[in-house]
């Protein structure tokens, strides 16, 4: 295993963003694949977005959540660390913010659900493999 792939300056590319990337690449072009096939309103750009932002908030939340001593003795060190990112947040984070997002679009849930659920399963084994 190689935790760091690259090295730019000070920037560091670990195997886990990397593959956490690619992960979020795949499940969109699926996911919008999958929109058109279906016909439903493609709102895949949207979803990508919230589903990478509350992803990863939800994932940071609960490890923090998970290692509270951890977080009250340095609440700032802890938040912003490169460590700390579980997997249980992260779908909750994203799951949370893609039914708001589809909520706003005015959209029913079951069709993007049943379109998005393949996709999330193949960007959840990119993740798993970084």
């Amino acid at each position: 295993m190689h935790p760091i792939l690259f090295e730019f300056g000070g920037l560091r590319i670990g195997s886990f963003g990397v593959m956490m990337v690619i992960g979020f690449v795949v499940c969109w072009l699926l996911f919008r694949s999958e929109l058109k096939r279906k016909k439903l309103k493609l709102i895949d750009t949207d979803m990508l977005l919230g589903a990478m932002v509350g992803g990863i908030v939800g994932a940071k939340a609960y490890y923090l959540i998970e290692h509270w001593s951890v977080f009250v003795a340095d609440p700032l060190g802890s938040i912003f660390s490169a460590a700390g990112l579980v997997w249980y947040g992260g779908v909750a984070g994203g799951l949370i913010t893609c039914i708001i997002i589809i909520i706003i679009h005015r959209q029913p849930l079951r069709p993007y659900g049943d379109a998005v659920a393949p996709s999330l399963a193949i960007a959840l084994a990119f993740g798993r493999i970084g």
